[in-house]
């Protein structure tokens, strides 16, 4: 198994857009353990999260959208000893010309 690569990994979404402009969907995402050292002695736990995403077209060509990631706060590393984000939310303006 090559280090710091999960051996499985999953990832579902669903959006949907509705035609007065308002749109949503979900992502879920999991990875199980991997192993943090060549000689694969060592492990990293597997992780599961879920992100929550929205948009609102207001006027042609002009939407806000938001984002939620990690909605569970769920507590991981990807790699031994470097922090992942916790709970975060994001939000925007987007113009298309």
């Amino acid at each position: 198994m090559l280090v710091r690569r999960p051996q499985e990994t999953f990832s579902l979404s669903a959006d949907y857009r509705h035609r007065s402009g308002l749109a949503g969907g979900v992502t879920v995402t999991t990875a199980s353990d991997r192993f943090i050292d060549a000689a694969n002695t060592r492990r990293l736990d597997g992780y599961t999260t879920l992100d929550l995403r929205a948009s609102y077209e207001f006027y042609q060509g002009l939407e806000l959208y938001g984002r939620f990631d990690n909605v569970l706060d769920a507590q991981y590393e990807t790699v031994d000893q470097y922090g992942t984000f916790g709970r975060a939310g994001f939000i925007g303006l987007r113009a298309a010309l």
